[in-house]
C-alpha cells in the first residue's frame, strides 16, 4: 500500500479536461498504483530473507524523500497542511511495516487481504462522522466488495497467526491515515503530497530501527554487499511501487469520491493474489478466485453505475 491520501469528495473541475475525462483518468491512475503495490507486495516476499522489514521499508521511504527532496525544500512546512500530513506519513510509515511484519507468518495474498479491509472501514467512518448513509449504489458495491474479500481470505482456514492481526492493525491505520489526509491536502499538489508523507514516513521508521538497533543497523551496514537482486527489489519498491505508485494516488485521487477510491483500492490484494501465483507459485483457491471476481466485478459496477449527476460525497 502506498500514500492513501482519500480525499473527501472529487475535484471534478480540476485540471484541462472535463470532468468526466479527469474521473476516467483518476481512476485510471489509482487503479494503475494498485497495480505497482500489488507486485510490491511480493517483491516485499522476494527479499525478506535479506533485508528486515523496518530497514525495507525504511529505504522505501528514504529514497523517495531524496528524489524530492527539492520539493520539500521549496515547501518549508508552508501551510497547516503539512505538518498533518507529515503525521499521516508516520502513520502510514508504521502500516506498512506492520504488512512487511506480516509476511513473517502469512502468505502474500492473505496479507493483502486482511490489510484490504481499510477498503470498508473507510466510507463506514466517513458515513459515521457525517451522520448520513452513504449512496445505495456504493453501499451495495462496499458490501459485495467486502464479501469478495471474506472469499479472498479463505486461504486463511488453519486459525489466525500473529500476522493476520498486524494486517488487521494496518488497515486501521490506513483508515485513520487517509481519512486524516482527506482534510489536509486540498492545496498541495501530489509531489508535495509525497515529499510531506515520504519525511513522516522516514521518521517514524527510523525510530522502529532505533528501538532495534541491534539487528536492524547490522543489516542496514552490509547493504553493499547484497545481491543485484535484492538491490533491485529495493529500488522497485521504492521508485516504482513508492514514488511513481504515490504520484499516481496522489493525482488521481484529486478527481475520484473517496469511497470509490477505496474501492479502487481493493483490488490491490486481487493483483497480489495474482502475481504471487505467478511469480511465488503461491496457488490461489476456487474460493480465492470467486473472491477475487467478485472485488473487481464490484469496481467496475461502481464505476459504471455512478451518475455524473451524483454529489461527489453522495
Amino acid at each position: 500500500m502506498g500514500l492513501a491520501s482519500a480525499l473527501p469528495e472529487a475535484r471534478p473541475g480540476l485540471g484541462r479536461w472535463p470532468p468526466t475525462v479527469n474521473r476516467a483518468l483518476g481512476y485510471a491512475a489509482v487503479l494503475s498504483a494498485t497495480v505497482l503495490w500489488g507486485y510490491a507486495n511480493v517483491v516485499m516476499r522476494q527479499v525478506e530473507g535479506t533485508v528486515t522489514p523496518g530497514v525495507l521499508m525504511w529505504l522505501r521511504f528514504l529514497l523517495p524523500l531524496l528524489a524530492v527532496a527539492p520539493v520539500l525544500i521549496r515547501v518549508r512546512g508552508a501551510g497547516p497542511w503539512f505538518f498533518g500530513t507529515v503525521g499521516a506519513g508516520a502513520v502510514l510509515g508504521l502500516a506498512t511495516y506492520a504488512q512487511a511484519a506480516a509476511l513473517k507468518t502469512i502468505p502474500v495474498d492473505q496479507m493483502a487481504f486482511v490489510s484490504a479491509l481499510f477498503v470498508v472501514f473507510t466510507p463506514l467512518t466517513i458515513s459515521i462522522g457525517a451522520r448520513r448513509w452513504p449512496s445505495w449504489r456504493l453501499a451495495a458495491a462496499t458490501v459485495l466488495s467486502l464479501v469478495g474479500v471474506a472469499l479472498l481470505m479463505g486461504g486463511l482456514g488453519g486459525g489466525i497467526r500473529v500476522g493476520t492481526w498486524l494486517a488487521l492493525a494496518s488497515a486501521v491505520a490506513l483508515t485513520a491515515q487517509i481519512l486524516t489526509l482527506s482534510r489536509l491536502t486540498v492545496r498541495a499538489t501530489p509531489l508535495e503530497i509525497t515529499a510531506a508523507e515520504s519525511l513522516g514516513a522516514v521518521v517514524a521508521l527510523s525510530g522502529v530501527l532505533a528501538i532495534h538497533a541491534g539487528s536492524r543497523l547490522a543489516v542496514l551496514s552490509h547493504a553493499l554487499a547484497w545481491p543485484a537482486a535484492v538491490w533491485a527489489g529495493v529500488l522497485y519498491l521504492a521508485l516504482a511501487g513508492g514514488l511513481l505508485a504515490f504520484v499516481l494516488q496522489a493525482w488521481g485521487q484529486r478527481h475520484v469520491p473517496a469511497m470509490a477510491a477505496a474501492l479502487a483500492f481493493n483490488t490491490e490484494a486481487v493483483w497480489s493474489a495474482l502475481l504471487a501465483w505467478m511469480v511465488l507459485a503461491e496457488v490461489l483457491s476456487a474460493w480465492q478466485m470467486a473472491g477475487a471476481a467478485l472485488t473487481v466485478g464490484t469496481l467496475s459496477a461502481a464505476v459504471l453505475l455512478g451518475s455524473p449527476r451524483a454529489s461527489p460525497t453522495a
